[in-house]
């Protein structure tokens, strides 16, 4: 088994996953063979939460991007996507978590970005993995 190591937006990202609470899977491998960020599993339902750095600004960086979103959101996947560009600050990422966890999976949308989620209710549970 290969272990990736994170980059330093998903150290940022997992510490704040951690402080709320949130359970997720990082690194998970999808049965297509890629690799999500962090995944979340809640009430039946798959949240693909990805962390884009500089290297996916490019054009062919954004259409490899589509298309492995197409492919996720075909096996049931919901996919968020935080550029580093919104997470400036560490309330930035909390906000950004916020919206994906409770704007996504209220929604059901795939192939969202982080601004376009709608914000939900507070307190629905879910709980750290250690």
């Amino acid at each position: 088994m290969e272990i990736i190591e994170l980059t330093s937006l998903e150290v940022e990202m997992k510490a704040v996953l951690d402080e709320m609470g949130i359970e997720y899977v990082p690194q998970f491998s999808t049965r297509t063979g890629f690799i999500i960020d962090f995944a979340i599993f809640q009430d039946g339902r798959k949240l693909a939460l990805e962390v884009d750095g500089p290297c996916h600004d490019g054009s062919i960086a954004k259409r490899r991007d589509r298309f492995r979103d197409r492919l996720l959101k075909a096996e049931g996947w919901e996919v968020v996507r935080l550029g580093y560009r919104e997470m400036k600050s560490r309330q930035d990422i909390e906000k950004a978590v916020y919206e994906a966890r409770y704007g996504v999976l209220r929604r059901g949308s795939a192939g969202v970005r982080r601004g376009e989620a709608r914000r939900g209710e507070a307190g629905q549970g879910m709980t750290r993995k250690g």
